[in-house]
């Protein structure tokens, strides 16, 4: 009989210790859920963060006139003018110089490198990001340039005849002319514009065909590794009958936007170039952005000339964004996952989301509205003086 009891007693505690572990496994669960929820939470906060103010964190004198330009530079400022051009850091601080004397300046950007040369001349000038640069002589004078990540150079050059495409590395101790594509009026048309991948191994170019009393847009792609070389460089090409191109920009390293006056066209595999999406619309487009990433249109409003709506899609043609906006503004760019709306006197910063991060209206007007390095960082350029500014919530 006290076996039975005892059984019965240690079969008690058994239950009680197996119901005591569920319970310690199930508050553990709920603990680790309310947890994450927790965290969840405190990250979508801040994700979806609405900044109305900010605070000045620098302000320095500009000590240049308003003929000086300034725009986005990996995170720094990169100022230039018709005599030189600097790089500008967080604390006003020069981190290069160079001079140069010039009538029209044709820029370009890509990473820490940049190309400058002056519309119909011969001269580029090309920057590192640590030194004052140095200098290619081309034989015609310039009507385009493109450079890449490590300072490989396009430009197209006006000949008396047709136009022609250089490449240059102009850090080559021996030849720096790396390539040239005669371009064909009767076949190709006439050469309008060049985008030059980030590792400088691709080439796009657009051209107008004018050819039978129509227009017409042609757009060829061109390989400078062992494939392009197999082929003459040229590796593929698209005619567009029915729109003409407006620009073409790559998007990261081997995708490319074709900018139609009526929508655009995605290519990708800068080596068998594959188109991979494409959208016309009938809408009136008013403005067009990318970045490595994302591509982004405004378009006007057939109702209401205070609002337009603006679409953002990957580089694969996904649409990620359909949103009517009413900002006034008169730049436009794609930064770091943030579009940045500006005008004189206020700007937007949207999300990828399409989440508002901020909107603010300045009490006198601005000239420049640049993303920071630092997070939640940026640029605000008056005519007398430049500010590096934090947001804040209030």
């Amino acid at each position: 009989m006290s076996t039975l009891t005892e059984r019965s007693k240690e079969a008690r505690i058994e239950k009680q210790r197996k119901r005591r572990k569920i319970v310690i496994v199930i508050s553990a669960v709920i603990a680790a859920v309310l947890v994450m929820l927790a965290g969840w939470y405190i990250v979508e906060s801040v994700r979806t963060k609405k900044y109305t103010g900010y605070s000045v964190v620098k302000e320095f004198e500009r000590q240049d006139s308003n003929t000086v330009r300034y725009r986005y530079y990996d995170g720094d400022l990169l100022k230039y003018s018709h005599d030189g051009a600097s790089a500008l850091g967080g604390e006003g601080n020069a981190l290069w110089n160079g001079s140069y004397d010039i009538k029209e300046p044709l820029v370009d950007v890509c990473g820490r490198y940049v190309a400058i040369a002056d519309m119909g001349g011969k001269e580029i000038y090309v920057f590192n990001g640590s030194d004052t640069g140095t200098s290619v002589t081309v034989p015609y004078p310039i009507a385009s340039l493109k450079i890449a990540g490590q300072g490989v150079v396009a430009v197209i050059l006006e000949d008396e005849t047709s136009n022609v495409i250089h490449l240059y590395n102009p850090y080559s101790q021996a030849d720096k002319l790396l390539a040239e594509i005669p371009t064909n009026i009767v076949s190709d048309g006439y050469p309008l514009d060049i985008a030059l991948s980030p590792d400088g191994q691709s080439l796009v170019t657009t051209y107008l065909d004018v050819e039978g009393g129509g227009m017409q847009s042609n757009v060829c792609f061109y390989n400078f590794s062992e494939v392009g070389q197999e082929k003459n460089r040229m590796v593929g090409g698209v005619p567009y009958k029915d729109s003409l191109v407006t620009d073409i920009e790559f998007c990261g390293k081997d995708s490319v936007c074709i900018w139609l006056e009526n929508g655009f066209s995605i290519y990708s595999n800068m080596k068998q170039p594959k188109a991979v999406y494409e959208e016309l619309f009938d809408e009136e487009i008013v403005s067009v952005v990318n970045s490595d990433k994302y591509i982004g249109l405004v378009f006007a409003s057939d109702k209401d000339s205070s609002k337009h709506n603006f679409k953002l899609y990957d580089i694969k043609g996904k649409k990620l964004l359909d949103t009517d906006i009413s900002y006034e503004y008169n730049s436009l760019s794609i930064v770091d996952g943030e579009v940045i709306f500006y005008s004189d006197m206020s700007c937007t910063i949207l999300r990828i989301d399409g989440s508002e991060k901020f909107c603010h209206s300045f009490d006198a007007e601005i000239n420049y509205f640049i993303k920071a390095g630092d997070k939640n960082s940026y640029y605000i350029i008056d005519a007398e003086k430049i500010y590096k500014i934090k947001l804040t919530e209030d």
